[in-house]
């Protein structure tokens, strides 16, 4: 009897610290923008202009560095682009901008933790409307773009 219950006792023990054994995963990922478009649906195009942020000291650059533990890159699969998406969109929260102009990472990544450094200026989206004609040259000459010439049957 005596070792029935001593067994049954250690059973119970067992079961009791496996099922407390918990598993945490944490997945965790960023982007700053995001275009999400359904097709068959068209959207006009839009364009805007980007206002660069002045800071409290008149500066227009920003400098942040942002620590990253073992946690957080373990939930970012210790993907660079993905560290230096999360410090985009750390900073853009911190300065309250939309978008992060001319943005220089240095990423450092050793044992297990990360450090990002992202420099750049901030910057919000502002007049925003329709695209016209005249937006479709601007576009065409600031992304090399250059329409065919015109054949002679064209002119």
């Amino acid at each position: 009897m005596k070792k029935v219950f001593i067994s049954l006792s250690l059973i119970a023990i067992c079961l009791v610290y496996t099922g407390c054994y918990e598993v945490s995963t944490v997945v965790r990922d960023t982007q700053v923008k995001t275009v999400d478009m359904n097709a068959p649906s068209y959207v006009k195009p839009l364009v805007a202009e980007l206002l660069v942020k002045k800071g409290i000291d008149g500066e227009s650059s920003i400098h942040d560095v942002w620590n990253f533990n073992e946690d957080d890159v373990l939930s970012l699969n210790s993907d660079v682009e993905k560290l230096k998406n999360r410090a985009a969109f750390l900073s853009a929260q911190k300065h309250l901008c939309d978008v992060i102009v001319s943005p220089m990472f240095d990423v450092y990544v050793a044992n297990g933790k990360a450090t990002v450094t992202i420099s750049g200026y901030p910057a919000v989206y502002v007049n925003f409307r329709t695209m016209e004609d005249k937006d479709t040259t601007w576009l065409q000459v600031t992304s090399g773009f250059r329409p065919a010439p015109k054949t002679k049957t064209e002119k």
